[in-house]
């Protein structure tokens, strides 16, 4: 399982979607903000956030070849030094 917290203020993720789909472009969101907004092949490369505050709520939407939207939502905290 992903774990729920982060080091150092960084995170970084993966867009993936279901099987048999391919992601077409993907927006992130740390706290309602929007942080990146991917299209094509940058959509399939990780995507490293910075400077995080000590607990954020994520926040992903990718659109699929399936023509289909699917989002998740995340909390996580900063590691316990």
């Amino acid at each position: 399982a992903a774990s729920s917290c982060f080091k150092g203020g960084r995170l970084t993720l993966r867009l993936k979607a279901p099987a048999g789909a391919k992601v077409v472009s993907g927006t992130v969101k740390v706290n309602g903000k929007v942080k990146a907004r991917l299209k094509g092949a940058k959509a399939a490369k990780p995507v490293r956030l910075r400077k995080l505050k000590r607990k954020i709520k994520l926040s992903v939407t990718i659109k699929a070849s399936n023509k289909r939207t699917y989002a998740a939502t995340r909390t996580y905290k900063a590691c316990k030094r």
